[in-house]
């Protein structure tokens, strides 16, 4: 090709396809991340009201009777949906309790449907607090 018009072409056209292919592909990567924080926000949402609904807070999740639970109500679980670990969960006293996840994303409540407001959240790992009596839902103050 000794046309130098003819090169330039095809340089750029390798240059758009590489860049199209990455934006692309960080635009696959953040729908990802989001879907999986939706995922850890019901799972958490979940175990929030099958804590409240329970006679009496577990000191931990490992002791939780969770078989029976997932069977009845197969759309959550107690593991986050990337590590496969446990989420987060401290026993504050009787009837107060937080859950835990580390987040992909930040999610602010104007973002949110009106049924998910209370569960916005920062990137990174994020604890919601909650009060027994409320049904699974989060405080709004920590």
């Amino acid at each position: 090709m000794k046309n130098p018009a003819v090169r330039y072409a095809i340089a750029a056209a390798l240059i758009l396809v590489t860049v199209t292919g990455f934006v692309l592909l960080q635009s696959s990567r953040a729908a990802k991340s989001t879907e999986f924080d939706r995922k850890r926000i019901e799972d958490l949402r979940g175990l929030a009201a099958s804590l409240s609904a329970a006679d009496s807070l577990p000191p931990d999740l490992n002791i939780f009777n969770w078989g029976l639970l997932i069977k009845m109500k197969n759309h959550w679980t107690p593991y986050d949906p990337v590590t496969g670990g446990l989420y987060g969960y401290r026993r504050l006293d009787v009837t107060h309790f937080d859950l835990c996840a580390v987040f992909d994303t930040e999610s602010r409540d104007r973002d949110l449907a009106s049924d998910d407001k209370g569960w916005a959240h920062p990137k990174g790992a994020y604890c919601f607090r909650f009060d027994k009596t409320s049904g699974g839902v989060p405080q709004r103050e920590r």
